[in-house]
């Protein structure tokens, strides 16, 4: 049985006549835009509903003819910026809406040069279509990113909830997308003492899917 928590914890669950305070995070990476730091998702939302701004800009001109895609990286101090975007992006739809195709432009080249760009990929509609990532993920940086997430988040909930006594369940929700399930594992196993505050660490991730990273519990811990 769930019940509300009392800040901390989140909430409190009753099961087999034991009560376990349950805490639950996000792991996410954090995308440099400018002045501050947010979460991807943040990211991608602010993009795609720049996307919608530029394609309401668009049609309210009557220039967005055909299909065209703009693909979008992090945009450092996107406020600032949007009015120059905007203006560029209705700029090259007018120069260009005679044409059925045409290669990626680039709108805005700092700090990589295809921050912005834009092509038109067919002349059939009137649809101005986002394309968001950041950068790539390699390996090696996968492990490293991940680990200092993972850990990160441990040891915030750690402070926040010093003060709890009894067993804790520490919900770690994967918004990270990145990193397989051994190196979730590998990253609460070691160092040792991480885990130790809480009864059970588990992921969250796909379809409220669970993976347990740690357990104090035998049957718990056999579930890993």
């Amino acid at each position: 049985m769930w019940r509300d928590g009392t800040e901390p914890p989140d909430y409190f669950l009753q099961t087999d006549g034991t009560t376990f305070a349950v805490e639950i995070t996000q792991v996410v990476e954090a995308v440099d835009v400018g002045s501050r730091t947010i979460s991807y998702h943040g990211m991608s939302e602010a993009l795609k509903r720049l996307t919608d701004r530029l394609e309401e800009h668009a049609k309210s001109r009557g220039l967005l003819h055909g299909t065209h895609v703009i693909a979008l990286s992090p945009i450092p101090d996107l406020a600032a910026q949007e009015a120059t975007v905007t203006e560029r992006v209705l700029r090259y739809l007018a120069e260009t809406r005679a044409l059925d195709t045409t290669p990626w432009t680039a709108i805005v080249s700092a700090p990589d040069p295809n921050t912005v760009a834009i092509r038109k990929a067919s002349p059939a509609g009137a649809a101005l279509c986002e394309l968001i990532g950041s950068e790539a993920k390699w390996g090696p940086d996968v492990v490293k990113e991940a680990n200092a997430l993972i850990h990160q988040a441990i040891m915030s909930k750690t402070e926040r909830l010093k003060r709890l006594s009894g067993d804790i369940v520490l919900l770690l929700v994967d918004a990270y997308h990145h990193a397989p399930w051994d190196v979730w594992q590998a990253s609460v196993a070691w160092p040792f003492f991480l885990a130790a505050p809480f009864h059970t660490i588990a992921r969250v991730h796909g379809d409220h899917q669970c993976q347990i990273l740690h357990s104090r519990h035998d049957t718990w811990r056999a579930a890993a």
